[in-house]
């Protein structure tokens, strides 16, 4: 049986991914009703970003969240290539005020 934590799970804001998953994983693991597309574009947002943000996609809605900030905002986008954009844009802010504090 694989590790648990290997798995794509469902959470609360929806489908959210587990830790870096092989692609042969992900095939296994894509939850129902999701595209391999979509499936692939998540494995790669949450690899890029799992340090950072929390990532989920669920009824068609990307989104993520800070994770260890305490922010209660989350970025919301169309597509996969939209919150890839707005998570970049955030980073920046994010790491700027973070200097701005220290």
């Amino acid at each position: 049986m694989d590790d648990p934590n290997d798995q794509v799970r469902l959470d609360v804001g929806g489908w959210i991914s587990g830790p870096c998953l092989s692609p042969d994983q992900m095939t296994r693991n894509q939850p129902h009703g999701m595209t391999s597309e979509e499936a692939s574009d998540l494995f790669q947002l949450r690899c890029t970003w799992d340090k950072y943000y929390g990532i989920s996609f669920s009824d068609s809605v990307w989104k993520a969240y800070r994770l260890g900030s305490g922010a209660t905002q989350w970025l919301t986008a169309d597509t996969s290539q939209e919150l890839k954009g707005l998570l970049w844009t955030d980073y920046v802010a994010w790491q700027r005020d973070t200097e701005i504090q220290q």
